[in-house]
C-alpha cells in the first residue's frame, strides 16, 4: 500500500470528525497497520504495541504507526467491538463505548494540537515553547 497524505490527514482529523473510537487498520502484505490516532487507540486500549516512526515518500514528516500479523487479528479485537470492511485492504474497528471513556472536547483539542505539531522540523526552542503552552493548557483543565 502506498501511504498517502490524504490517509494520514484523515487519521489526524478523526478526533474532530467524531471518530474517537474508530481504529483504521490497513492491510500491507501479511500485516495490518494502524497509523497516528488509530495507532494511539491500539496502544492505549488493546496492547502495548511497539510504536514506529518513519518518513514515508510524499509525506513531509515522520508518521507514527503500529503493526501486527493479520493472522493474529482476532486476538486484538475486544469483545463488543464493531467491525466493518471498507475495502479489501481497509478494516475499521469501533471500540466498545464501555471500553473507551469519551475524552472531553477541550482535552481532545489539546491532543489534536500535539498530534499535528511537526516536532521533527522544529528547533529546540520552538519545541520547548510549544510544550510550555500545552502544559499550561492541560493545567487549566485540572
Amino acid at each position: 500500500m502506498s501511504l498517502t497524505k490524504e490517509l494520514i490527514e484523515q487519521e489526524r482529523c478523526q478526533v474532530q470528525a467524531g471518530g474517537l473510537r474508530d481504529v483504521h487498520l490497513h492491510k500491507e502484505g501479511s500485516f495490518l497497520r494502524a497509523y497516528e490516532w488509530s495507532a494511539w487507540l491500539c496502544c492505549r486500549y488493546l496492547h502495548d504495541f511497539k510504536v514506529n516512526k518513519r518518513q514515508f515518500k510524499g509525506i513531509d514528516e515522520a508518521v507514527a504507526y503500529i503493526g501486527f500479523p493479520e493472522t493474529s487479528r482476532q486476538k486484538w479485537i475486544p469483545e463488543g467491538a464493531w467491525q466493518r470492511v471498507e475495502d479489501e485492504k481497509h478494516l475499521v474497528m469501533t471500540l466498545p463505548e464501555v471500553m473507551v471513556n469519551e475524552v472531553p472536547l477541550t482535552l481532545t483539542a489539546v491532543m489534536q494540537r500535539v498530534l499535528a505539531f511537526p516536532i521533527e522540523s522544529k528547533s529546540p526552542i520552538e519545541s520547548m515553547t510549544f510544550l510550555a503552552d500545552i502544559k499550561q493548557r492541560l493545567a487549566s483543565l485540572i
